[in-house]
């Protein structure tokens, strides 16, 4: 999926990225990789509900939370965003970037 997705074949990618989360669908990064193709194909409600799926599974990782929050933008749902996003950034509060 991978590969697929620097290629910009985003619905192949998103096969692929099928397959894994039947596989293994507590592997949270299949979860995120799907939702960041769906981004890329402008399907944010499908994005979002996988980035909560990655959260279930990895509550520690903040980029599930950063494309949770890009995800909510996206549909505008920006007190929701806000929210995620601050949650982010309180995750890790000594990194300036």
């Amino acid at each position: 999926g991978n590969k697929k997705m620097i290629s910009k074949e985003y619905r192949t990618a998103i096969d692929l990225y099928n397959k894994s989360i039947l596989a293994s669908p507590i592997n949270y990064f299949s979860w995120c990789q799907r939702a960041t193709a769906f981004i890329s194909l402008n399907k944010y409600e499908e994005s979002l509900l996988d980035f909560e799926e990655c959260i279930k599974l990895n509550p520690k990782w903040v980029k599930g939370y950063l494309f949770r929050g890009l995800s909510q933008l996206h549909l505008r749902q920006y007190k929701d965003a806000l929210v995620t996003l601050n949650y982010a950034g309180s995750m890790c509060p000594d990194d300036k970037d």
